[in-house]
């Protein structure tokens, strides 16, 4: 898949995500936009039994994040994520 810029990337939220994002953290918010991003552009969707994987290059584009630290910030994100849950 093509890198795109975030103006290039457009994701609509509910006001229960809106409200939900304010207790995320930017790296966690930029993984869960650019996660619904990929699942529209691939036509996958996202469920618990497929899973959805993040490109770290694509995603340090998008995000303009230096290379050698993408993969710190995902895991970073990664790991609050998973400590939270989405009702």
């Amino acid at each position: 898949m093509k890198p795109k810029s975030t103006k290039d990337i457009e994701v609509s939220k509910s006001n229960a995500l809106m409200r939900a994002s304010y207790r995320l953290t930017v790296i966690e918010q930029q993984m869960v936009l650019f996660a619904v991003a990929m699942a529209r552009e691939t036509q996958t969707g996202i469920s618990a039994d497929k899973p959805l994987t993040l490109d770290a290059r694509q995603f340090a584009q998008t995000f303009g994040i230096a290379s050698q630290n993408v993969y710190k910030q995902l895991c970073d994100g990664l790991d609050g994520l998973f400590d939270r849950f989405i009702s």
